[in-house]
């Protein structure tokens, strides 16, 4: 069982000053598992994010080739397709950093959406056995969703799997995969 965080909220001026304020923190978790393990277990969600993460970019002292990035969900779409994460993280932030290819775990939207869940499950625990993520970094929707977990739907409730697949989603396209609210996979930061 994970070690229980007081919640921290925090409210900012304007998207700018959020934008800071997060790259500081997500460079300071950087720091703190580069030093502890020698890499960066990250995984990220859509949205706004890679906008507000773009400005670690531009830092001379980040060593991208430490950096493995997961995904907190994923649409079950090609990753040309303007929905999905990983295309706009690709697009927004990783054609500026250096983190090797092999080191993104990436969906695979070429087989059905239960199938794509169990393989991403099943590379996750193999690429980290711990299933500890250094940092799962989620947005929230204006309608309190996050990631793809929406308010009073039933995956809400999922206990038994670590990647959850979801083909009825209010928010078009109507299938994703998710990490589903499992405390092995903490810490989450919204």
């Amino acid at each position: 069982m994970s070690e229980e965080c007081p919640a921290l909220i925090q409210i900012f001026d304007d998207h700018v000053e959020l934008g800071k304020r997060l790259c500081s923190f997500v460079k300071d978790r950087y720091d703190e598992a580069v030093q502890s393990n020698g890499k960066f277990h990250v995984a990220v969600s859509g949205g706004s994010l890679p906008k507000f993460l773009k400005g670690l970019s531009k830092r001379a002292d980040v060593d991208w080739s430490k950096w493995w990035i997961y995904f907190c969900d994923e649409r079950h779409v090609a990753e040309n397709d303007p929905d999905s994460n990983y295309g706009a993280l690709k697009e927004i932030l990783l054609g500026d950093i250096s983190v090797p290819e092999s080191q993104i775990l990436k969906v695979n939207s070429a087989v059905p959406v239960e199938e794509a869940a169990a393989e991403y499950q099943r590379e996750l625990t193999e690429r980290l056995p711990s299933l500890q993520l250094d940092l799962a970094l989620c947005g929230m929707g204006p309608d309190g969703h996050t990631c793809s977990l929406f308010p009073g739907h039933p995956l809400l409730a999922e206990q038994q799997l670590l990647i959850a697949p979801i083909s009825d989603s209010p928010k078009p396209p109507p299938a994703s995969l998710v990490q589903a609210l499992n405390e092995d996979l903490l810490p989450w930061h919204f």
